[in-house]
């Protein structure tokens, strides 16, 4: 059963497995609870099994955590952390291409 309450939680983490799947957030405090993947809740490592833990991107990671923060009525702390491993997985620059034309729609 998944923890209920809020509880502060670290930037995503790399367990360094190289995998796909290998970002996961924990709680700051002392006790061992993780950001689960399939629900805006954390919850305890003897409860669940590893992969309900972890995210395929940092980036999912971080969106998951800011729905968290937010059904808690809390700001996400890691704004700029989520839209600099946006910036890294995308491989570039998040601004928009001025060198495209725009184009008008007609309809008949």
């Amino acid at each position: 059963m998944a923890v209920t309450g809020f509880f502060e939680l670290t930037a995503p983490a790399s367990d360094g497995g190289g995998g796909l799947t290998d970002w996961c957030m924990r709680n700051v405090g002392g006790e061992s609870y993780y950001l689960l993947n399939h629900t805006p809740h954390v919850g305890e490592l003897d409860v669940y099994q590893n992969h309900c833990f972890y995210f395929d991107l940092e980036s999912s990671a971080h969106a998951h955590a800011a729905g968290y923060y937010m059904n808690h009525g809390k700001t996400y702390p890691y704004e700029a952390e989520w839209i600099a491993s946006i910036t890294r997985e995308s491989g570039g620059s998040l601004v928009a291409d001025d060198s495209a034309e725009s184009q008008t729609m007609e309809f008949v």
